[in-house]
């Protein structure tokens, strides 16, 4: 009788070793993941920082913007290095925002920040600054329907494309 109580002990105490021990990696996962949406962040504060910096440190590109925003009917009067400038820092924005699709979809970007990603791709296609620059070619056809979805909504609203 003896035996089989010190069995069961052991069983119990196996157990509990094995629920502990999946608890412990449970909550090890957590972290790794709230790492990772933290790693995430961070690579996209630092990224919208080099943008930032790249915008203000060039005065073809703060004219180009400005053409764009400013006379956005006019766009021929772009010179090409404004034009290239302009071009270059669309092509940034748009792999960031392809990133934050892809983040999105794995988990890692709450839905409210990809709604204003896709917000700044809508401006981007409303501008008309895609039909010179075209910055969505080398994207994946996952960022590419989302863009094609965009264009149609733009449509719908009696927009550009």
């Amino acid at each position: 009788m003896k035996h089989t109580s010190w069995k069961d002990i052991a069983e119990l105490l196996g157990i509990a070793a094995i629920v502990a021990s999946l608890i412990f990696v449970g909550l090890q996962m957590k972290q790794t993941h709230e790492i990772a949406i933290s790693a995430s962040f961070q690579s996209r504060a630092e990224t919208m920082a080099a943008i930032s910096i790249a915008t203000t440190q060039s005065p073809e590109l703060l004219s180009a913007l400005v053409k764009l925003e400013v006379q956005s009917e006019s766009r021929e009067e772009f010179t090409n290095v404004e034009q290239r400038a302009l071009c270059s820092w669309i092509q940034s924005f748009t792999w960031m925002l392809e990133n934050s699709l892809i983040q999105y979809n794995a988990g890692f970007l709450p839905e409210d920040h990809w709604l204003r990603a896709k917000a700044i791709v809508k401006s981007v296609l409303k501008s008309g600054a895609d039909e010179r620059c075209s910055p969505f070619a080398p994207m994946t056809s996952e960022f590419l329907t989302e863009v094609d979805e965009i264009r149609q909504e733009l449509r719908e609203e009696g927009g550009p494309k």
